[in-house]
C-alpha cells in the first residue's frame, strides 16, 4: 500500500512508475543502511535517499508519526518556508505491507558542487589553511544555524556531514544546507538550553568551539544555559560514541573510512596561522591542552627547574649588582623585526632608512613555500649589500615537528645561503607555547639535531635559542638543558613580554622587567649550553582597537567587555617602548632588543590600513628620535630621586620620565636644550621641571 506526497510543480511525473526504473540505474552516491542517489526525473537533478527497514517497534511508532522520509520532507517544508537553506524537497514515498514499512524514499533538488563542513575543516588542516578561511567557514554555518534555531526547528542529528554548503573561494562559503533531519523537532521557539542540546554534537578544537558560540550570539554574550546544555549534552553523546562498538558491534567490523582527505588530523597536529596578527593560534582550551601535554616532559621540566635554580639563583644575585653600573656603547643595540616580503620591501626601505639603519631581523616560516624562503633569501643579501646588519629567525609548524626530515631541509636550505650573510640565526620559535607546535621538550631538542653538522659545515654561523616567550623560565632551563650533546648556543634568545601587565616597570611578584632580563642571563650562565649573552627578539604591546590583527584579539573578536586586556593606545605604547628599551639595554642585561616589528596594523610601529597604506604611529617617530639621539652616545649612569621617577645620564644629556604624570623633581644640572619624546624642542628649560610618563632629553 504506497503513501505519497510531494511538491505541487513535480504533480505531473509519474513519481510511481520512474522511480524504480531509474533507481536501478541512477548513480549511488553513498550505500550502506540507507543509500543516497543522483538520478535526473522530470528533467530535473534530483537526490533521492532510500531509508533501510526498521524493527517493528519502530513501524509501530512510524505509523503515527511517519516514516523517516515523511518527517524529512515535512521538517525540509519548514526550512524553506522560513528562508533558512535545506535541498528544496520534491516528494516523499513510503510502501507499507501491513503494519511493516517495506521502504521510504525522500527525493529532493540535487546541488552540484557542494561540500559539507566537515570535509571543509579536513581540507583546511591538510592544505594548511590560513586563519581567516577557517573564520569564513565557521561564521557563515554559524549564521545559518542561528536562522535555523530562530524558525524553530531542532535538528538532533546536527554533524558536521549533516551541514551543506558550497565553497566560492578560500575565505567566501554561501548556500548553507541543512540534511538529514528525519530526527528534527519543530518547536515554537527554541531556549539557550535546546540551541546547547542541539549544537553539541559539532565537531571543532575546543577553542574554535568557543569561537563558534561567540558567532552563533553575536553580538550579544553566549547565555550561560546554552553553555551548560552544550556541554553536558556534549559529554553524553562523546559516551554514546566511545560505545558504539558495543552497541553495534556487527555494524562496526566493516571497514572504516581511512582516507585522510575525509579525517580529521590528531588534535596536537592540528596547526593554524593566522594571518592577520601573524601567529599561530591556539586550536585548544587550557583544560584540553593538558590533556596532551607529556607527563614525562613536565617531569623532565620540573627537573631542569630544580637542578638550575640554585647556581642560577647565585648567578642572578652576581648580576644585579651590575645593574647600570656599567657604561653601554648604544650604538646598534635596538633592532627592528620586518617582513622582509615582496611588496613590503618598497615601503620597509625607506621607513628603516629614516630610523638610521638598524639591524633588522627577518623570520623564515617553515609553513611558507620554498619560493617564499627564496624570496626572503635573495632579499636578506640585497639588506646586508646595503650596509644592514641582518639577523634570522627559523619558525617552526607542527609539520616541522612532526616530519624532522623536512624541517632538517628548511634549515639546510636557508642557512646554506645565508650562513656568511647574517648576525646570527634564531632555532625556534616560542617554544613554550603549543599553538607553535612543540608538544615535548624533546621534540625541539629534535629539532636542534640537523643543526649540529650545519654548523659543522659553516663554523662562522652563530645561532641562538631557545626562544622562550613571556617570564617561564621553567620552561628555559629545561629546553637548555634538554639541546643536544656537543651543541650550544652562541647567545641565549628571548621573547620577553612584560607579562602584558602594563608598563615595563610594573613587577610580577618581585620581578620588573630588568630583574626577568637578569635572571634569563643568569640561566645562561648556569648551562653548559648557552654562553652568557642575551638577545631579546621578540616584545611590543597590542594595540587598542585593532580586533582580530590585535596578537590578543585574533582570532575573532569576541563580542563584550574584554577582561584584562593589555592593549594601550598608541601613545601609552610610544612610552612603554622607549622606557622598555632604557631598562634593558641600560641595565647592561640585554645585549640587543629586537622591536616586532616596523609594519603591522595591530602592534607595528607602522599602521597597515585596509589599503595597504603604511601610515607611522607616534612610536614611529618616537623611535626614530631615541635611535637618532643615541646614536654614538653611552650610557653612563641611572638615578632614580623619587619612587617611579627615572633619570638615564648620556654623554649629552639626560633621558627623564615619570611613571605617573606630575612629578615635579629638580634636575642635577642646569638643561641648554629639551627635546620631548618625539624630537620636538620645548620651551626654554629650567633645573625645576615636572616630568610625565613620555621620556624627554635634557641636555647638559
Amino acid at each position: 500500500m504506497p503513501d505519497s506526497g510531494f511538491a505541487a510543480a513535480f504533480a505531473h511525473v509519474d513519481w510511481a512508475g520512474e522511480l524504480a526504473a531509474q533507481l536501478s540505474t541512477g548513480e549511488l552516491l553513498r550505500d550502506g543502511r540507507n543509500q543516497l542517489y543522483r538520478l535526473e526525473l522530470g528533467g530535473e537533478v534530483l537526490a533521492v535517499k532510500r531509508f533501510g527497514g526498521e524493527s517493528l517497534a519502530k513501524n509501530q511508532v512510524d505509523r503515527k508519526r511517519g516514516s523517516k522520509a515523511r518527517r524529512s520532507f515535512e521538517n525540509a517544508v519548514h526550512l524553506v518556508q522560513h528562508h533558512v537553506g535545506t535541498p528544496a524537497p520534491v516528494a516523499w514515498f513510503e510502501n507499507w505491507d501491513g503494519a511493516r514499512l517495506t521502504n521510504s524514499y525522500l527525493v529532493t533538488t540535487f546541488a552540484e558542487g557542494m561540500t559539507d563542513l566537515r570535509l571543509e575543516l579536513v581540507r583546511l588542516f591538510r592544505e594548511g589553511g590560513i586563519c581567516s578561511e577557517y573564520m569564513a567557514l565557521l561564521e557563515t554555518v554559524a549564521e545559518a544555524l542561528a536562522r535555523m534555531h530562530a524558525s524553530g526547528l531542532m535538528h538532533r542529528d546536527l554533524g558536521n556531514q549533516n551541514i551543506l554548503l558550497r565553497r566560492i573561494d578560500e575565505a567566501l562559503y554561501d548556500q548553507v544546507q541543512f540534511i538529514d533531519l528525519n530526527r528534527a523537532r519543530i518547536k515554537h521557539s527554541l531556549n539557550p538550553s535546546e540551541q546547547g542540546k542541539d549544537a553539541a554534537r559539532l565537531y571543532f578544537p575546543s577553542d574554535l568551539r568557543r569561537i563558534f558560540h561567540e558567532m552563533l550570539f553575536a553580538p550579544e554574550a553566549v547565555p550561560e544555559a546554552f553553555q551548560k546544555a552544550e556541554a553536558a549534552s556534549r559529554k553524553q553523546f562523546d559516551l554514546h560514541t566511545r560505545t558504539r562498538n558495543i552497541r553495534h558491534p556487527i555494524r562496526n567490523r566493516k571497514p572504516g573510512n581511512h582516507d585522510p582527505a575525509t579525517r580529521y588530523p590528531n588534535e596536537q597536529d592540528m596547526w593554524i596561522w593566522d594571518d592577520r596578527s601573524e601567529q599561530a593560534i591556539s586550536l585548544l582550551t587550557g583544560k584540553d591542552k593538558h590533556r596532551y601535554y607529556s607527563r614525562s616532559s613536565q617531569l623532565r621540566t620540573i627537573q631542569s627547574a630544580v637542578k638550575a635554580f640554585a647556581p642560577a639563583w647565585k648567578q642572578y644575585r652576581q648580576l644585579k649588582k651590575t645593574f647600570f653600573a656599567e657604561p653601554v656603547d648604544m650604538q646598534q643595540r635596538v633592532g627592528i623585526a620586518i617582513s622582509g616580503r615582496t611588496g613590503d620591501a618598497e615601503y620597509e626601505g625607506p621607513l628603516l632608512e629614516q630610523l638610521g639603519k638598524p639591524p633588522v631581523l627577518i623570520r623564515f616560516y617553515h609553513h611558507e613555500t620554498t619560493e617564499d624562503w627564496q624570496a626572503l633569501i635573495a632579499r636578506v643579501k640585497e639588506l646586508k649589500s646595503d650596509g644592514f646588519s641582518v639577523a634570522i629567525a627559523l619558525v617552526q609548524d607542527r609539520t616541522a615537528v612532526s616530519n624532522p626530515a623536512r624541517w632538517a631541509a628548511f634549515c639546510e636550505t636557508v642557512l646554506g645561503a645565508l650562513h656568511d650573510q647574517v648576525d646570527f640565526a634564531e632555532i625556534g620559535h616560542a617554544i613554550n607555547r603549543v599553538k607553535w607546535g612543540i608538544w615535548d621538550i624533546r621534540e625541539y631538542a629534535a629539532m636542534l639535531e640537523p643543526l649540529k653538522s650545519i654548523r659543522q659545515q659553516y663554523p662562522s654561523l652563530s645561532l641562538t635559542g631557545p626562544a622562550v616567550i613571556d617570564f617561564e623560565y621553567q620552561h628555559l632551563v629545561a629546553a637548555l638543558d634538554a639541546t643536544p650533546k656537543g651543541f650550544a648556543f652562541d647567545a641565549l634568545s628571548h621573547h620577553l613580554y612584560v607579562d602584558r601587565r602594563g608598563a615595563p616597570e610594573n613587577r610580577q611578584g618581585p620581578y620588573d622587567t630588568v630583574d626577568k632580563a637578569a635572571l634569563a642571563r643568569a640561566a645562561a650562565r648556569g648551562s653548559r649550553s648557552c654562553r652568557d649573552r642575551l638577545i631579546i627578539t621578540e616584545v611590543n604591546w597590542p594595540l587598542k582597537g585593532a580586533g582580530v590583527y590585535s596578537p590578543v584579539g585574533s582570532p575573532y573578536d569576541s563580542p563584550g567587555m574584554r577582561h584584562k586586556d593589555p592593549s594601550v593606545d598608541e601613545e601609552t605604547y610610544a612610552r612603554y617602548m622607549i622606557r622598555y628599551l632604557l631598562m634593558t639595554l641600560c641595565s647592561g642585561m640585554a645585549e640587543r632588543v629586537y622591536w616586532w616589528k616596523l609594519g603591522a596594523r595591530g602592534f607595528g610601529l607602522v599602521d597597515i590600513d585596509g589599503r595597504n597604506e603604511w601610515l607611522p604611529r607616534p612610536a614611529f617617530h618616537v623611535m626614530k628620535t631615541f635611535l637618532k639621539l643615541t646614536a654614538g652616545q653611552c650610557f653612563q649612569s641611572r638615578q632614580e630621586p623619587e619612587p617611579g621617577v627615572h633619570l638615564y645620564a648620556f654623554d649629552a644629556f639626560t633621558i627623564a620620565y615619570a611613571e605617573h604624570a606630575g612629578a615635579g623633581i629638580e634636575l642635577p644640572f642646569q638643561p641648554t636644550k629639551t627635546v620631548d619624546a618625539a624630537g620636538f624642542e620645548l620651551a626654554a628649560s629650567h633645573q625645576k621641571i615636572e616630568l610625565g610618563p613620555a621620556p624627554c632629553y635634557f641636555y647638559h
